[in-house]
């Protein structure tokens, strides 16, 4: 792979005696040098060793996952015309390029081509809008399934949002995201909200992930934004949701009582902004319009007991196989083993919490409940 890409070979093992020592005292590179191995959902994933000066040739490179042995899940920056014109039209021709993970600041960094054919799953950071527009017009990229569409340092010290963002409503009217099985954006005005709830090329949609707004915002604006949504005729078909922004009231209600996105299978909430410890789970404990609902996600809240009560009084919580919670608990550590009174212990297939600060007796007693349905995380 490296000979046909044109990257640095990785230094092989040391045969003998005197190269292992030369190693050790740090006169040999190290074995795998300048890449590092480690653990990938799907496989192995290579990516630069800590510490290490890269080659010229690998500047921009990040990782590879390996998948049943072929390097196809790459996240490259395409930040040097190296790597843009000459080592990804390469890639393809020793290996299929299914998952590509780049981050293009400008146009000119993109290389469209044939190589783009087997891509199916494609991630954008810090990308312009002439890039995505470039992304989508693209004859090659016929196949794409998934996208994720990623804008960093898009508001000023004020949280004001620069315009570019605010260019969802353009990025809609493109007849490829009708091919999309799953998106991922930022929906940080209203604007950008009525423009995704109003694209009819989402109707083929299965998954949805949005960040509401940027840690500044309110949660107010952010509830507006997910009652657009839910009221969506063409998200009506999602099966899973990933929401990250401000909880507050009036937005969760919309999600899992007023929307259209009945038959949603898979719910996270990933709270985010300042003060997440005030995020409003009320509606949790009245009633909702989500029967198929098998996995529900909690994600950065801190609980407080009000707010267990909430979730023990959950008729959502008791249908669902699947919950996890990721925060803090209270003080008082017999609100955590009220916490795992909200779901069904008989129904309930997996059981997952955060781990520090459990003490081992509260952790027996968990275990105890679920055996190995139990998920401690860190």
């Amino acid at each position: 792979m490296c000979a046909a890409v044109g990257f640095p070979r990785p230094t092989r093992e040391p045969a003998g005696r005197f190269s292992r020592f030369a190693q050790r005292v740090g006169l040999r590179e190290m074995t795998g040098s300048p890449y590092d191995l480690g653990g990938f959902v799907f496989g192995c994933d290579v990516r630069m060793q800590l510490g290490s000066d890269p080659a010229p040739k690998l500047a921009g490179w990040f990782r590879t996952g390996f998948r049943r042995g072929f390097p196809d899940s790459s996240s490259i920056a395409l930040s040097s015309d190296w790597l843009t014109h000459r080592a990804l039209p390469r890639w393809s021709s020793v290996s299929p390029v299914t998952t590509l993970g780049v981050r293009v600041p400008v146009r000119k960094f993109w290389n469209d081509g044939p190589y783009l054919t087997g891509v199916r799953s494609l991630n954008l950071y810090d990308c312009d809008q002439t890039v995505l527009d470039a992304v989508l017009r693209s004859p090659h990229l016929a196949g794409l399934e998934d996208l994720s569409w990623w804008i960093n340092n898009s508001e000023d010290d004020d949280g004001v949002v620069y315009p570019f963002v605010d260019h969802t409503a353009t990025v809609m009217r493109h007849a490829r995201l009708a091919s999309l099985k799953r998106l991922a954006l930022q929906v940080w005005t209203d604007q950008a909200a009525e423009a995704v709830a109003n694209c009819a090329h989402l109707a083929g949609l299965a998954e949805l992930e949005v960040s509401l707004a940027p840690d500044s915002f309110r949660p107010t604006s952010v509830a507006r934004r997910l009652v657009t949504l839910s009221r969506s005729p063409y998200l009506a078909g999602l099966r899973s949701l990933i929401i990250t922004g401000p909880l507050e009231a009036n937005g969760i209600e919309s999600v899992i009582r007023y929307a259209t996105w009945t038959g949603l299978r898979k719910l996270v909430f990933v709270a985010s902004g300042r003060g997440s410890e005030f995020n409003d789970l009320t509606p949790f404990s009245g009633p909702d319009n989500l029967p198929e609902l098998e996995e529900l996600r909690l994600i950065g809240v801190h609980l407080t007991p009000d707010q267990i009560d909430v979730l023990v009084r959950s008729a959502l919580l008791k249908r669902v196989n699947h919950y996890a919670y990721r925060g803090t608990y209270p003080n008082d550590l017999d609100d955590v083993v009220r916490l795992s009174e909200a779901v069904d212990p008989i129904k309930i297939e997996t059981f997952s919490v955060t781990g520090n600060g459990l003490s081992p007796l509260l952790t027996a007693v968990l275990r105890e409940k679920f055996g190995d349905r139990l998920h401690l995380t860190s």
